[in-house]
């Protein structure tokens, strides 16, 4: 494995995210590199009716932005992850996530394979990813067998759903 300087992962705000920041967080560790941990904020303007008082579309994004900040504060903190730089991305597009790592300079970007982002192609091709001329591997990290397919029973449950 290559030696990584500095690692951004982007999560979602739940369990698994967490368990993504603390996989990326060891990885960091271990390589003695620096750790960004991200999240996508999506904001889709046109559904504030309702809200009182009544905020425009602009204010309520950098709400939204404030609030998603806090979030991720709380998850990294109960997750136990300490020394990550935070940083929440405005924009779901995969280009905006490659655009704010290869800004970051990271050399490797951790997502979890439940939630690609679209960056993981499909076709089994390539795991690197360029953006402003700068290069970084990415890593989709398997956080293992969800409940129902981990153990004897799961397995048998999926070996025999199939003959059904």
């Amino acid at each position: 494995m290559s030696h990584y300087q500095k690692i951004f992962a982007v999560i979602e705000l739940n369990d698994k995210g967490s368990r993504v920041a603390r996989q990326a967080w060891q990885l960091a560790r271990a390589g003695h590199a620096t750790l960004a941990i991200s999240v996508v904020v999506d904001y889709t303007p046109g559904y504030e009716s309702g809200h009182v008082p009544f905020m425009t579309p602009r204010q309520m994004k950098a709400a939204t932005m404030i609030d998603v900040s806090r979030l991720l504060d709380a998850l990294l903190a109960d997750a136990g992850v300490a020394g990550a730089e935070r940083i929440v991305i405005d924009g779901s597009s995969p280009e905006s996530i490659v655009e704010v790592a290869g800004s970051w300079g990271a050399d490797l970007l951790v997502v979890g394979s439940h939630a690609t982002h679209g960056l993981v192609r499909g076709d089994g091709g390539g795991n690197a990813i360029t953006a402003r001329g700068h290069s970084m591997d990415l890593l989709a990290v398997n956080l293992g067998s969800d409940s129902l397919r981990g153990g004897w029973r799961g397995r048998l449950v999926h070996a025999l759903s199939g003959v059904f």
